[in-house]
C-alpha cells in the first residue's frame, strides 16, 4: 500500500510539468551535458552544467502557469534565443557552467535539433530519432507519444549506463544555485514577466526532482511509477483517460523499440554537438 501511495504522489507531482512532447528526457539531456561539458567530475560546476543540459525544457512549465506564452518560451529558450544565457552569464565560473550545459541543449544545432528535426547518425535523414520512433506508439494522441519515448530512453539509460541517473537528476535541481533564477530573469525577462519566469524555474526544478524520484525505485517499480505518470500526463495534455496498466503496455513497446539503438543515437548526437 505504501509503495503505491508513494508512486501515486509522484506521478500527481510530474503532472505538474505536463505539456507537449519534448525530443529528449531529462536524464539523457543530463548524460549529453556531461559528455560536452569538461568541468571537474563532481563538482558544483558540473551539476550546474547538469542543471543547464535540463532547463531549457521550462517551457513545460509555462504550459501550466500561462499557456499563451509557450511558443515564445520554446522560441527562446530552444531556438532565436537560446544564446542569451551564454551572453548573460558574464565571467561567473559557475554560470558559465551552466550555460555550457544549456546550450548543448538547443534545437537550432544541438541535441534537440537531433531528437526532433534530422537523424543523428544518418547525415540529411530526418525526422529526429524521437519523432521517428514514435510511430510506433499510433495508439496514443500524438501529443504525447514524445513523451513516452523520451522516458523509455532515459529507464534504458538507467538499465544500461547509469544506475544512479535519477539520483542525480535530484542532486543536479536541489543543488541548483541561486544566482541560476537571476541569470534567467537577465537574459529573458523582458519580454517574459520576471516573477513568472522564476516561479516556472521552480517549478520546472520541483518535477525534476519528482522525476528523479520515479527513476531512483529499483527493479520494475520505476517503469510501473513512470507509466502512471504518463498516464496522468496524458489526461492533463489531451484530456483522453488512459489506464496506467495501458500505460505501461505503451512505455514498454516505447522501450522495446528504442533499445537496440538509443545509445548509437546518443553518441552520434554528442559527436555532432562536439563537431559543431
Amino acid at each position: 500500500m505504501f509503495r503505491h501511495s508513494r508512486i501515486g504522489i509522484l506521478a500527481a507531482l510530474c503532472v505538474l510539468a505536463a505539456a507537449p512532447a519534448f525530443p529528449w528526457g531529462m536524464g539523457a539531456h543530463l548524460w549529453i551535458a556531461e559528455q560536452i561539458v569538461v568541468v571537474p567530475p563532481g563538482s558544483d560546476l558540473q551539476w550546474a552544467a547538469f542543471y543547464g543540459g535540463m532547463l531549457p525544457d521550462i517551457d513545460a512549465s509555462y504550459y501550466l502557469l500561462n499557456r499563451s506564452s509557450v511558443g515564445l518560451v520554446r522560441d527562446l529558450t530552444h531556438g532565436t534565443g537560446y544564446g542569451y544565457v551564454v551572453q548573460c552569464a558574464g565571467s561567473d565560473p559557475l554560470l558559465l557552467a551552466f550555460a555550457a550545459g544549456w546550450v548543448t541543449h538547443n534545437e537550432v544545432w544541438a541535441a534537440d535539433f537531433y531528437a526532433h528535426l534530422a537523424n543523428p547518425c544518418v547525415p540529411g535523414a530526418v525526422p529526429g530519432y524521437v519523432i521517428a520512433k514514435s510511430a510506433v506508439l499510433s495508439g496514443l494522441p500524438g501529443a504525447v507519444r514524445g513523451d513516452y519515448i523520451e522516458t523509455a530512453i532515459d529507464l534504458l539509460l538507467k538499465r544500461n549506463m547509469d544506475p544512479n541517473l535519477g539520483s542525480r537528476i535530484c542532486r543536479a535541481a536541489r543543488q541548483r544555485n541561486p544566482r541560476i533564477p537571476g541569470l534567467l530573469v537577465a537574459a529573458y525577462s523582458p519580454p517574459l514577466f520576471r516573477d513568472t519566469l522564476t516561479r516556472a524555474e521552480a517549478v520546472f526544478r520541483d518535477s525534476a526532482i519528482s522525476y528523479g524520484n520515479i527513476l531512483m525505485f529499483r527493479g520494475s517499480t520505476d517503469k510501473y511509477a513512470a507509466a502512471s505518470m504518463l498516464a496522468a500526463e496524458t489526461l492533463a495534455t489531451t484530456g483522453r483517460w488512459v489506464p496506467w496498466w495501458v500505460s505501461l503496455s505503451y512505455l514498454e513497446r516505447a522501450m522495446s523499440a528504442c533499445a537496440p539503438d538509443f545509445l548509437p543515437a546518443l553518441r552520434c548526437t554528442v559527436a555532432a554537438i562536439k563537431a559543431h
